[in-house]
């Protein structure tokens, strides 16, 4: 027997005496079910109202022609169009019939399918569970529109694509089509298609082809669902634009005039030329380029030259360009006996000069040969490159008597007890730091030290007001972020000291020999001992110094744990005394990390915060545990008069990754970098920041893009977004070799889809970096990798390098205009491969020269006619004009040999730069390939063939991806699936 419930449906005011009634029902049921039952009356049931696309009304009448006996009723329904038996029960438990004549009863009824046949009908029983059932009643519910999801394009090409949408046709069949057309008003539109029976969200496609090239149109979806035989519904997507591609098939041309020159040796004895990044075991080692383009050092696996005695386990190359080419030289210093694997302490060079004329070196080896006469024990060198000789900056000349600075040469420990900490870019003041008790002047305490000119001085020392003693010390914070620590002339040295638990931020005045505290509370400040300062940069001339901190330092400052402000201290002089002059930047902004970059003449700063400091920005939560943390990126810019702050776009904490939190110190995760001018910055986000979807073709994820923001114009670009509108096709971290060597968690972006990538800081050890390639110049010139095919001309699928230059750079007749082919509207500049994009293997920036007429990078791809193997080789694009033209080089076919010796090629003379050969030297000739691509000339199925051969190398989902796009580019033999030519007004 169902349990009788009173009937929630009726009116408040009749609720009490339903339930008492209820309750004696319930009674006499118990006591004689029989004796007071009569059979029941037919129902009536009467038409449903309310009806919507999921819930209903149900209708009828107990006891239409008398009075009858109490009892319950329910009614029955099902989506059908003549049964309403054996489907569902409402309501549920039943509900009471009190017995009285023409008795209306009604439910609603929920979760209904949209657009569906039901039927019906009203059940009433008597207490002697006698049944009657009325007549069926039939309503179809409403159709619910069906529900446009998302729209994009895949596969643009010049004059073809394929339009996508996602649609949730609400359990209806639903009809949809494309419509395109060069303006809003679209013009044509695709053949129909159905979503079928669908339960849940589908995805729908249509392939467009003879379309104009290099013309932006119009799309959307139209979607029309009529189910139950009414009008239905029709949804119109929003309106999204793509752009296909520049109809320019022939030789592939490089951007700005440039030329492929080959860089490193062409004979590599099975050496493996090395990408940027920390490698696995944190051996990191220094890639850099000259600041005029013409040198680079980078590094290998191995000697490819003549193996110098005892190498370490990775080799330092410096090859530099002369009037007939490229020659090359293994830098690496020679040891008593192989070294050690490096394991997390970095490679022997530290530090280049901005010519790479001079280099820091610290050897490696427990038995490391004497680089020099003068040298006594273990000890940094400054090496020569002219005279390849070497400097010992530690000698018993420069140090107390009788003090052992070179440490145990048996201990495990690689290193000596006193190492490199910093320097200024021409090498000419040095910063050590020693350990283990080493003293290196008359104070009997380790700490900084400045070298000059084999001279020695103390850094590390207090000022007079806090006792004038020597002490321990960090150059920059805690020797991991040491940009301009040292003044360029090395009259200025900033660096902290713990006390107690608590940093403190200082300077040194090497002339005055006079120390100042930065970190000093002012008056009218509250201060926070518990906290303390973090050194971001200084000023090129020491002059100012920015820091965060979370005390509370000035009086308008808001600063509180895990919430700094940014500070700048102006250096002064007061009665002869230095002085700070003291402001906050930033007051209650609780800025994250560190400091993006600073412009060469300080006048720009750049920085993430929580706090609201400009319009357009919203509080951030960057420094909390939120699921969705976002926080603001701003500029500071000082006109001379006064700093203003500008709001630039709003970061995640996943943007921000590792330098992002508050507590994090280290540049050496950071990708972003200011121009040295400070009008550009350039850094990495998965955010859709300028509009443009990078949800990743085959992820599903959102990718990592490169956007350029240009201060003068207050613009931000996405510079790595494909121009064509189409969503990216990006790489998980750790799948790409060269720009992630390491792999897991050695990378800021680790776990990462990236569509968009510029390299972090150059490692010289784990968490310490000293130098930044240069991918980002004065004119807004932008280098970065993406797997993403941006230009037609990019077929392989892998990742390749890309240039993009706002409009009007370089100046001149190669300058970026809206007229070129390579210009997108999207970002307002041009997009140009510096790679082939037709290398079977992933090609890597590397970095440039300052004006980023020279952009070196690693390949694979046989770029030059004197490369003939398929290794990995440096190359430079060279930007060929007046004073520095393309370099002729004759094709040297060739030589028939029969044995290893006489296969070696002719050794020639090496450029004066490098002196008398140290271990090893090669030149070349010229390594330049004046037909830009070894494609140049082929027919367009001579390249797609070309192209699909590449292809085959690839894993399933990375081939399919690059035969897709090879059939773009040259021409598919294949019939398009669903083509449509034309379209129908």
């Amino acid at each position: 027997m169902r349990v009788v419930h009173s009937l929630s449906s009726r009116r408040g005011a009749q609720h009490g005496w339903l339930a008492v009634l209820g309750a004696l029902i319930g009674s006499l049921m118990l006591c004689n079910a029989s004796a007071l039952g009569l059979e029941p009356e037919t129902p009536e049931t009467k038409p449903a109202s309310a009806i919507t696309a999921t819930t209903a009304t149900l209708n009828g009448v107990l006891n239409p022609g008398m009075a009858g006996e109490p009892g319950t009723y329910e009614f029955l329904y099902k989506a059908s169009t003549t049964e309403c038996v054996g489907g569902s029960v409402a309501p549920e438990p039943a509900g009471i019939a009190l017995g009285a004549a023409q008795e209306p009863e009604s439910v609603e009824v929920a979760s209904l399918q949209p657009g569906t046949h039901y039927t019906f009908c009203l059940l009433a029983r008597n207490l002697a569970e006698e049944v009657t059932i009325g007549p069926p009643a039939t309503f179809v519910t409403a159709a619910e529109a069906p529900a446009i999801m998302e729209e994009f394009v895949t596969d643009v090409s010049s004059d073809s694509t394929t339009l996508n949408a996602r649609v949730d046709p609400k359990g209806s069949e639903t009809i949809f089509r494309f419509e395109y057309g060069p303006t809003v008003s679209y013009g044509s539109e695709s053949l129909e298609g159905s979503t079928g029976a669908a339960s849940g969200p589908s995805m729908v496609e249509f392939n467009l082809q003879s379309l104009t090239p290099n013309t932006t149109y119009h799309y959307r979806l139209v979607a029309h669902n009529s189910a139950g035989g009414g009008s239905g519904s029709t949804v119109d997507g929003p309106d999204r634009t793509f752009t296909t591609q520049s109809a320019g098939l022939g030789g592939f041309v490089l951007p700005d005039g440039r030329a492929w020159e080959m860089v490193s040796p062409l004979a590599k004895r099975g050496a493996v030329m090395e990408p940027l990044g920390t490698r696995a075991n944190g051996e990191g080692g220094i890639v850099q380029s000259s600041a005029n383009g013409g040198a680079i050092t980078y590094l290998s696996d191995q000697s490819p030259l003549a193996a110098p005695d005892g190498e370490a386990n990775l080799s330092q190359l410096l090859s530099v360009r002369g009037g007939e080419g490229w020659a090359s030289q293994d830098i690496t210093t020679p040891n008593l006996a192989p070294t050690d694997v490096s394991v997390g302490r970095g490679q022997e060079y530290r530090f280049f000069s901005l010519d790479l004329s001079l280099a820091l070196v610290e050897p490696r080896g427990r038995k490391s040969t004497p680089l020099s006469s003068e040298a006594t024990e273990r000890t940094p060198y400054l090496r020569n490159q002219v005279a390849s000789s070497y400097l010992p900056l530690l000698t018993p000349a420069n140090v107390p008597p009788g003090t052992k600075f070179g440490g145990n040469p048996e201990a495990l420990n690689p290193e000596g007890p006193v190492q490199l900490a910093g320097a200024t870019s021409d090498l000419s003041h040095i910063v050590l730091i020693s350990s283990g008790g080493v003293a290196l002047t008359s104070a009997p305490i380790e700490g900084l030290y400045e070298w000059t000119a084999s001279e020695l001085r103390r850094v590390s020392v207090l000022p007079e007001s806090e006792g004038g003693a020597p002490v321990r010390g960090a150059l920059g914070y805690n020797g991991e972020d040491v940009r301009h620590a040292i003044s360029e002339d090395g009259a200025r040295v900033f660096w902290s000291q713990e006390e107690g638990g608590v940093p403190h931020l200082y300077v040194r005045d090497m002339g005055k020999e006079e120390s100042l505290k930065l970190d000093t509370i002012q008056p009218g400040a509250s201060g926070n001992e518990e906290a303390g300062p973090k050194f971001q940069v200084a000023s090129a001339d020491g002059s100012l110094a920015f820091f965060t901190d979370t005390q509370q330092l000035t009086e308008d400052s808001q600063a509180e744990m895990r919430s700094p402000d940014l500070y700048e201290c102006e250096v002064i002089e007061e009665a002869g005394k230095l002085a700070c002059n003291l402001k906050d930047l930033t007051a209650g902004a609780g800025v994250q990390g560190v400091v993006l970059g600073v412009s060469d003449d300080d006048s720009y700063v750049y920085f993430v915060a929580n706090g609201v400091l400009a319009p357009g920005a919203t509080a951030g939560n960057c420094s909390n545990e939120a699921p969705e943390r976002v926080c603001n990126l701003y500029v500071l810019h000082n006109n001379g008069a006064a700093w203003t702050t500008t709001f630039i776009a709003s970061l995640s904490s996943e943007d921000l990754n590792d330098w992002g939190g508050a507590n994090s110190g280290s540049v050496r995760k950071v990708t972003s970098r200011v121009s040295p001018n400070g009008r550009y910055l350039a850094f990495m986000s998965a955010r859709s920041l300028t509009g443009y979807d990078n949800t990743d073709v085959n992820s599903g994820q959102a990718d990592e893009e490169v956007f350029l923001y240009d201060a003068s114009a207050n613009r931000l670009v996405c510079a790595s977004c494909n121009p064509s509108g189409a969503r990216p096709a990006g790489v998980l971290d750790g799948e790409s070799l060269l720009v992630d060597p390491a792999g897991g968690d050695e990378h800021a972006w680790s776990s990462r889809w990236l569509a968009g990538l510029i390299p972090e800081w150059t490692a010289i050890r784990i968490g310490h970096a000293m130098y930044q390639s240069r991918y980002l110049s004065n004119s807004g010139r932008l280098f970065f990798d993406s797997p993403d095919a941006l230009v037609p001309q990019d077929v392989n699928g892998m990742m390749d390098v890309y240039e993009y230059e706002p409009e009007g750079v370089p100046s001149g007749a190669r300058s970026c205009s809206s007229s070129a082919e390579a210009f997108a509207e999207s970002s307002g500049g041009c997009i140009g491969l510096i790679s082939s994009g037709e290398s079977d293997e992933e090609s890597a920036f590397l970095d440039a020269s300052e004006s980023g007429g020279d952009v070196f990078f690693l390949t694979a791809a046989q770029l030059s006619s004197q490369d003939r193997d398929d290794q990995f080789d440096v190359y430079d694009a060279h930007e060929c004009t007046g004073e520095s033209p393309c370099i002729t080089a004759p094709v040297i076919p060739p030589e028939q040999c029969s044995t290893g010796e006489s296969c070696k090629p002719a050794a020639s003379p090496q450029p004066a730069i490098f002196g008398a050969p140290s271990s090893a030297t090669f030149s070349g000739l010229g390594n330049v390939n004046q037909q830009p691509s070894k494609s140049a000339g082929l027919t367009r199925a001579q390249k797609l063939a070309k192209a699909l051969k590449v292809c085959r190398k690839r894993s399933r989902n990375k081939r399919l991806v690059c035969e897709r796009r090879a059939r773009r580019a040259y021409g598919s033999t294949r019939k398009a699936k669903r083509s449509h030519n034309g379209g129908k007004s």
